[in-house]
């Protein structure tokens, strides 16, 4: 009787541990979204193209997106990624933004 119960028992406590472990993954990736976005955005503003900045977010995100704007003296990023939770799919998004002083150099782009 006690086999039975164990053997229903362990694909449940299985798949919890597994939805358990791969939350911690996404706020791991998420914080690594918002580093990106952070580092992203004082590379515009000072001046970097966009592509380097581009460049320095897929390093951290492999196949993340980098959207910049410039208002009021800032240079605004936002960086957004698929999490890959379970299983390697990807069933949720990531982002992270953040903005820093613009010195004017730069351009108004956004990179994909």
């Amino acid at each position: 009787m006690v086999v039975a119960e164990f053997a229903i028992s362990l694909p449940a406590v299985i798949v919890l541990l597994a939805v358990v472990l791969g939350s911690a993954g996404v706020g791991a990736q998420h914080v690594r979204a918002q580093d990106a976005a952070a580092d992203a955005a004082r590379l515009l503003g000072r001046g970097e193209s966009d592509a380097r900045a581009l460049a320095l977010v897929r390093r951290s995100l492999p196949g993340a997106r980098l959207e910049a704007a410039r208002a009021d003296g800032l240079v605004c990023a936002t960086v957004r990624a698929p999490a890959r939770v379970v299983l390697a799919l990807p069933l949720v998004e990531v982002h992270g933004a953040s903005c820093a002083l613009d010195d004017g150099l730069g351009s108004t782009a956004a990179s994909g």
